[in-house]
Formats: structure tokens, C-alpha cells, sequence
């Protein structure tokens, strides 16, 4: 994510850490670098697809993109 933050087209992205790593330090860092949430991977395959549906209902049901007109 640091090498990202070089770019000006950055912040028309939105970054996400999806990581096996739940340390606090990590979830700073992530979120100092810009990341607009940090998420842990379960320990399960049925964790994992019940995140997925989970997550694909917020960005394609619930979420609102801004766009410019």
C-alpha cells in the first residue's frame, strides 16, 4: 500500500486489507497507509463463504457509489 500512495489516481480507490493477521500493529499500519477497513480471514471455509456473501451483499446491494455527473 505505501508504494500506491505515490499515485494520484490513489484516491479513487478504495483499499481494503484482507489478511490472516488480526495484530493491532497491522491494523494501524493499514489504516495509516489509507485502507478504509482491515479484515481478518476466517479460520473456515464456511466462515469464509458466509464473509463473501456477506461482503458481496454490502458492495453490490447496500453500497452507494458517487458519481460524478
Amino acid at each position: 500500500m505505501a508504494k500506491l500512495n505515490a499515485f494520484p489516481e490513489k484516491d479513487t480507490l478504495c483499499f481494503i486489507g484482507f489478511t490472516t493477521s488480526s495484530n493491532q500493529n497491522d491494523v494501524k499500519r493499514a489504516y495509516e497507509l489509507g485502507a478504509k477497513s482491515f479484515i481478518s480471514k476466517p479460520g473456515t471455509l464456511v466462515e469464509m463463504m458466509n464473509l463473501l456473501q456477506t461482503l458481496s451483499r454490502y458492495w453490490f446491494k447496500f453500497n452507494r457509489f458517487y458519481k460524478e455527473v
